[in-house]
């Protein structure tokens, strides 16, 4: 088999065990493929020392409340806006794009 040096390949996480390149492996649409869950406020409460800082971006700025993004509520955005152990504000950072720092309390 061969390769270009910068296709990785990796075991695939079809069932058959199949080796793929990692390109390939994202267009996979086993259902067997695990996603990990999204990082939210609660899982990460415990990782951060007070006053320690998170930022997350990739947000499309939003007027409303709660805050819709493609016609559905933006959970995650809307977790860390309102979780009681973050001091959570959110910065535009383009015309078309925002980012949220919170600061554990």
């Amino acid at each position: 088999m061969r390769s270009s040096p910068t296709t990785r390949w990796s075991t695939c996480s079809r069932r058959t065990g199949r080796r793929c390149s990692t390109r390939a492996r994202s267009r996979c649409s086993s259902s067997t493929r695990a996603t990990p869950p999204p990082f939210g406020s609660t899982r990460s409460a415990d990782l951060v020392e007070p006053g320690g800082i998170v930022v997350l971006d990739d947000f499309v700025p939003c007027e409303m409340w709660p805050p819709i993004t493609g016609g559905r509520v933006d959970t995650l955005r809307e977790e860390w806006l309102t979780d009681e152990r973050f001091t959570t504000v959110e910065v535009m950072v383009a015309p078309d794009a925002s980012a949220l720092i919170a600061t554990r309390r």
